[in-house]
């Protein structure tokens, strides 16, 4: 349980240095921190990024299953990556 406290701890600094690196490009830019782990949470600002972006994507293509296959397909892609 602390570890996994410990990760989210850092995760969350990480994130505030990404926003920090990036403030220049909030001016023209929408930029959304993810932290995704194989087997962890994701951030609270990620989920709610990623089930828009699933609503947009449902809307779009009329499908109801598009946030589903969206974070399926980031599933794999983290499998892969760090694999």
């Amino acid at each position: 349980m602390m570890m996994m406290k410990k990760k989210m701890k850092k995760k969350k600094m990480k994130m505030k240095m990404k926003m920090k690196n990036y403030s220049a490009l909030l001016n023209t830019h929408f930029f959304v921190p993810l932290a995704l782990d194989t087997l962890g949470p994701i951030n609270i600002t990620g989920q709610n990024f990623l089930s828009d972006l699933g609503r947009k994507l449902t809307t779009s293509t009329g499908g109801n299953r598009e946030t589903c296959f969206l974070l399926q397909r980031l599933s794999i892609t983290i499998h892969h990556t760090t694999f």
